[in-house]
C-alpha cells in the first residue's frame, strides 16, 4: 500500500467516483455532439490507477 500512496502523491492523481485513482493529462478543445443532443470533448487522455485488490465499475 505504501507504494501505491506513494505514486498517488507522485502522480498528483485524485479518487475516480467509480473507483481507482486518476488524473486528466489532456482535454480536446474539439466538441462532438451525442446523440442526446450533448456536447463532450472529442478527445480526453488520462492516468488511471486500480491497486491490487481494488474495485472499479469500469474495469474487471
Amino acid at each position: 500500500m505504501r507504494k501505491t500512496q506513494t505514486l498517488i502523491q507522485h502522480l498528483g492523481l485524485k479518487p475516480h467516483p467509480e473507483g481507482g485513482w486518476y488524473r486528466e493529462l489532456h482535454r480536446s478543445p474539439d466538441q462532438v455532439q451525442r446523440q442526446d443532443g450533448a456536447e463532450r470533448s472529442a478527445l480526453t487522455a488520462i492516468l488511471f490507477l486500480l491497486p491490487a485488490g481494488a474495485v472499479s465499475c469500469w474495469h474487471r
